[in-house]
């Protein structure tokens, strides 16, 4: 089992949501930002490009990596 060192709430912009992570962090290190279910990916996107850790990105290429009508046209365009 993971066991996590604090769990912290979406505030009401990311850099209220970026100052209770690294108040909640205290003197560790933050090294990754894992959402902890579907309604929080988006968040967890943009938090991982604020904190420099690895993400999936918010922007770019994989933005809209779940939008199902952006997949259907990435399989076309991919000839498949």
């Amino acid at each position: 089992t993971m066991s996590y060192h604090a769990e912290v709430s979406e505030g009401d912009n990311p850099g209220e949501t970026q100052r209770e992570l690294y108040k909640a962090a205290g003197a560790l290190r933050i090294v990754a930002c894992i959402a902890g279910g579907e309604a929080g990916v988006d968040t967890a996107d943009v938090m991982s490009e604020r904190l420099l850790v690895r993400t999936n990105g918010a922007k770019g290429v994989f933005a809209n990596r779940r939008d199902k009508k952006v997949q259907q046209e990435l399989v076309k365009a991919a000839g498949l």
